[in-house]
């Protein structure tokens, strides 16, 4: 691995960490469940699966643990992108049938692509040219394109709210870095994707590609930070309209 994919995916592990357990603690004090499942969604998918998953299968040495810890690493990822569809459909309403059918289908699609490819694979998710791969990268991007859009559908609709002076800069910025955020981590599912068909096919995946996935994973975190637990400039400098002017 080289220093610098290393050093990328450590800070992106770092961040999420971080995010996770801000948002694990905040949501034990007010036992607000929609920060519970933020909490776990960081620290589940970004943080610890990423971490059993990525180092073992780039760094030779960690081989023989392998197989098992890229198996739990997956699993906690699933269920951390799983968990945060639920999120968005808790929280922005969606309670529509429909809406839960498809919502089920992507449920679906991480539990049939976990199963199906740590049988085919012998633990090791790296079968991409086998569809279960396919399923579960796409079930996974699909959480995170559908939060995304659902944020920055209602942030069009703030915005418009706060040219009228009926909306707080705060809300309206927080749905535009959850926007950011859901997009971002999407982008980052489809790179790493794209890296672990490139490391089966041709034996090494650029170190570009890499570092790249791990910062759009970092600016995601980032997002997530700024958008629950802004620092004082931030807010003060988004109620003067900074963002707007941005």
């Amino acid at each position: 691995m080289s220093p610098w994919v290393g050093l990328a995916y450590g800070v992106f592990a770092l961040a999420c960490a971080v995010v996770g357990i801000r948002f694990g603690l905040r949501g034990l004090r007010t036992g607000y469940a929609a920060e519970l499942m933020l909490g776990y969604g960081f620290l589940s998918s970004g943080c610890i699966g990423f971490v059993l998953v990525v180092f073992p299968a780039l760094i030779p040495a960690l081989a023989p643990i392998a197989p098992k810890s890229i198996t739990l690493g997956e699993a906690l990822i699933n269920s951390g992108e799983g968990v945060l569809l639920w999120f968005t459909l808790r929280v922005f309403g969606l309670r529509r049938r429909s809406t839960l059918w498809a919502a089920a289908v992507v449920w679906a699609g991480l539990a049939v692509g976990f199963v199906w490819l740590a049988w085919v694979s012998g633990g090791w998710f790296d079968q991409v040219s086998h569809p279960a791969y396919w399923i579960q990268a796409g079930a996974r991007t699909t959480c995170f394109v559908w939060a995304g859009t659902e944020a920055l559908r209602y942030h069009w609709m703030m915005q418009r709210r706060l040219w009228l002076g009926l909306a707080d800069p705060i809300v309206a910025d927080r749905f535009r870095l959850f926007a950011i955020f859901g997009l971002s981590a999407a982008l980052m599912n489809v790179t790493m994707a794209v890296a672990w068909a490139l490391r089966h096919w041709y034996g090494v995946a650029p170190p570009s590609i890499q570092v790249v996935a791990s910062l759009l994973g970092l600016a995601a975190a980032l997002c997530m930070s700024l958008a629950f637990f802004p620092p004082a400039a931030y807010a003060r400098w988004i109620r003067g309209g900074g963002a707007a002017a941005a």
